[in-house]
């Protein structure tokens, strides 16, 4: 289960999830579940949960310009629309 600040926001498209989730936590930190200690490896048990939600000490999400979205769109739109 991810937990995330905004549900509607993540699952909008396949790159607003990958973007939410994977810049939002840190593995050694913020996943939740029922562990077991196996030969010096934790190993985890359903439920769990990672905590996807913007930090305090995140800084705030930063927003190209239209200038600059047009210029990386004329270069590589093409590219980056085949992903």
């Amino acid at each position: 289960m991810f937990l995330v600040d905004d549900s509607e926001d993540t699952i909008r498209s396949d790159h607003d999830f990958i973007w939410s989730v994977f810049t939002r936590f840190e593995p050694a930190g913020d996943i939740y579940a029922n562990t077991k200690l196996i030969r010096n490896h934790p190993a985890f048990y359903p439920p769990i949960v990672v905590d996807c939600r913007m930090k305090t000490w995140y800084p705030p999400l930063t927003e190209a310009d239209s200038k600059t979205i047009r210029k990386v769109d004329d270069r590589f739109g093409r590219l980056i629309d085949s992903l």
